[in-house]
């Protein structure tokens, strides 16, 4: 009894350490690239290889690997099914469309790849009229699938690209000189209301004639004062006049 119970137990251990070997060995490295090509100018086009190798995937290898294209469309062409080639007998699909699914490939084999090799190439064209810039085409979501599916995460590729077109910057130096000579040439206003402190005539700080004439002499009391002195002489002059007639009666 002791014995079977053993038994059972070492059979159940190898069959698991059998699946673990299984999951090791399913493996796979996608390498995808333009080779040396990273500087891209107007109008070029730029071809993309997908390579699969070190396939560990059972006695069959892979037969399906897809995954999702994404690029700048203001940077390159549409990319349609006839910009994809398949090699070593790999088809390409590739969905255009303007669907959730747009940008979704899936290349397929009939007969698993189990060696190194080329899956296909995708081909991509810069547009013109672009300002220098740097850039990124995506592949994400990547898999394969063979005895197992191998999520592989995803793979940029990064370009530069080589423009001719400028920054359009407003050129407001003629306006400017333009307005500046207007302004030089312009008189002074000297019918300003006060309103408008851009006048040339009018242009510092206000000054208020009311205050400053505080301190200038008032003609109308300055002629009260000059009557009232002439009445004051008149009258110490009628009253020393008495005073003198008086005094030589007396004698």
């Amino acid at each position: 009894m002791k014995v079977q119970k053993i038994f059972t137990v070492i059979v159940l251990l190898l069959l698991i350490m059998g699946s673990l070997s299984t999951m090791v060995k399913a493996t796979v490295t996608v390498q995808i690239g333009a080779g040396d090509k990273r500087t891209l100018k107007e109008g070029e086009e730029v071809t993309i290889t997908i390579r699969a190798s070190e396939i560990s995937e059972g006695e069959d290898g892979i037969n399906t690997f897809g995954g999702k294209l994404v690029y700048d469309e203001t940077i390159f062409e549409k990319v349609t099914a006839s910009s994809f080639s398949g090699q070593n007998n790999w088809s390409i699909a590739y969905n255009d469309e303007e669907t959730d699914k747009k940008g979704t490939f899936l290349a397929t084999v009939n007969t698993g790849a189990t060696k190194a090799q080329v899956i296909g190439t995708v081909t991509l064209k810069v547009k013109t009229n672009l300002k220098s810039t740097s850039t990124k085409v995506q592949f994400t979501e990547l898999s394969t699938v063979g005895e197992n599916t191998i999520n592989l995460g995803k793979i940029d590729v990064e370009f530069n690209i080589t423009g001719t077109a400028k920054d359009e910057t407003p050129n407001t130096s003629t306006g400017d000189k333009e307005n500046n000579t207007n302004n030089g040439n312009k008189k002074p206003n000297n019918t300003n209301n006060g309103t408008n402190k851009i006048v040339v005539g009018d242009n510092s700080v206000k000054k208020d004639n009311t205050v400053s004439n505080k301190n200038l002499p008032q003609t109308g009391v300055q002629n009260t004062i000059i009557y009232i002195a002439i009445g004051t002489s008149a009258i110490i002059a009628v009253i020393a006049f008495i005073q003198f007639k008086k005094n030589n009666l007396i004698k």
